[in-house]
């Protein structure tokens, strides 16, 4: 695990990204609740739709306390991106673009496993996220949290399965 810093001598892409994704806007898709029995009509809600378009994920090099290190492989995730940008400031279907990835200078935390390339160690990474180790593992403790919560949500669930299917086999092993 490493934090640092996104290097200056990475190349520049687009926007002054060095490493992004970039989405294009697509529409909207939109759900209307169906009518109740009362004839209430729901309200519309509508979600806005990206698609992936490009990703530029290249080798970096990170700056860390201890010196620099290049990153190696180009599969890496981008999570919790600190930098986005979008082309409009109204969406328009099929012309607005948005860019989210990071910038030279921008703080990193990462994972990954040293790579010997020739003399000079290097690293492989599975994921750049966007900020410190303690944001990370305030970002892994929500998720998990959630996860938890929905986790006893469906033990409950079960438990009150069980005790049903129960009671039904005691009741037809009274009669």
């Amino acid at each position: 695990m490493l934090q640092g810093q996104i290097a200056e001598r990475n190349a520049l892409l687009e926007q002054d990204f060095v490493a992004y994704v970039r989405h294009q806007y697509r529409g909207e898709r939109c759900v209307t609740p169906t009518p109740t029995h009362d004839n209430y009509v729901g309200v519309t809600t509508c979600e806005p739709i990206w698609t992936e378009e490009k990703r530029e994920t290249p080798p970096l090099w990170l700056e860390l306390s201890e010196g620099r290190v290049q990153l190696v492989n180009t599969d890496y995730r981008l999570q919790n991106p600190p930098t986005i940008w979008q082309s409009t400031t109204d969406l328009i279907k099929d012309q607005t673009i948005r860019y989210e990835g990071f910038k030279i200078d921008a703080p990193v935390f990462t994972q990954g496993t040293v790579v010997m390339d020739g003399d000079t160690p290097t690293l492989r990474v599975e994921f750049i996220f966007g900020g410190d180790s303690q944001a990370y593992f305030d970002d892994q403790r929500s998720r998990t949290s959630i996860l938890f919560l929905l986790g006893s949500i469906f033990m409950m669930v079960g438990t009150i399965a069980l005790v049903v299917m129960g009671a039904i086999v005691w009741v037809g092993r009274k009669k």
